[in-house]
């Protein structure tokens, strides 16, 4: 456990340096289940999917504002694993086949707390669940980091 805290520690510090991979400092996010699907296959990595309510769901923005939209989490994420956008406006205009993908999925894993966090591999076993606590892209990648370790044992 100590190793997989120092571990952490290094990578963030690192992350917060460096930015993404690509230097935009941002992360990439699929918006399609099976475009996300594939990307896992290639690189190895698992899914975290997001289902959020973008235009409705106040810990929703937190959470994306605190975290997703940090360098420190675009270079995690690179490294770690795919990420999938399952949003779920009430108001905001959505394409209908991604609605529908976003509803099957929240049905599927019976999402009803937001935002709803998974693990999934891309045979979409859960292998994860994650909350979000405020704390800033630190906490919510160790609480990630430590997700992955256990299924992978």
């Amino acid at each position: 456990m100590r190793m997989l805290v120092s571990a952490t520690v290094i990578l963030l510090f690192i992350a917060s340096h460096l930015g993404a991979a690509d230097g935009s400092g941002t992360a990439t996010w699929y918006t399609r289940l099976d475009d996300a699907i594939q990307q896992s296959q290639k690189t190895g990595h698992p899914i975290l999917m997001d289902f959020s309510g973008s235009d409705w769901c106040d810990k929703c923005r937190q959470l994306k504002t605190a975290v997703f939209d940090t360098p420190a989490f675009a270079a995690w994420a690179d490294q770690a694993v795919v990420l999938l956008s399952v949003d779920l406006p009430m108001a905001s205009h959505q394409p209908a086949d991604i609605r529908k993908q976003n509803d099957a999925l929240a049905k599927r894993f019976s999402i009803d707390t937001f935002p709803g966090l998974l693990i999934v591999g891309p045979d979409l076993a859960v292998r994860g669940r994650i909350t979000y606590v405020p704390g800033g892209p630190e906490q919510f990648i160790a609480a990630c980091t430590q997700q992955l370790a256990a299924a992978a044992k």
